[in-house]
């Protein structure tokens, strides 16, 4: 499991690039854990990165990669290869057991059923 602040912080600056968009921490990921509360601080040395894998919907492949570059310069969070498709594709693939940190979706309505289905953490989920 990794850090919950690393993952909030950027599930909070990644809701203001995705207004109007479902955006939600997910669980069963494969992420590294700091060692050390210290999440915030990017040149904290003495801990494990954390890198986030996010799946978001095909409409911000130009807007987050810059969010990304930020929250890293920020943080020190990196982020695995991230996956930008159809909000339905990216709930199938979590169905069918794919690790995810961050799902971003097009619509309300995708994100209902990612959270009916027990794929995303309600508490971290922002439309």
């Amino acid at each position: 499991m990794f850090d919950m602040v690393s993952r909030r912080g950027f599930v909070s600056l990644s809701a203001v690039a995705a207004a109007g968009l479902g955006l939600a921490g997910c669980s069963g990921s494969k992420t590294s854990e700091p060692a050390g509360s210290d999440a915030g601080s990017a040149k904290a040395s003495s801990k494990k990165a954390v890198e986030l894998q996010v799946f978001a919907a095909n409409s911000l492949e130009k807007a987050l990669p810059e969010v990304q570059e930020l929250y890293t310069e920020q943080t020190g969070t990196t982020f695995a290869d991230t996956q930008f498709k159809a909000s339905g594709d990216l709930v199938e693939q979590m169905k069918a057991g794919a690790a995810v940190d961050v799902l971003i979706t097009a619509s309300k309505g995708t994100m209902d059923d990612a959270e009916t289905a027990e794929l995303v953490d309600a508490d971290t989920r922002e439309d």
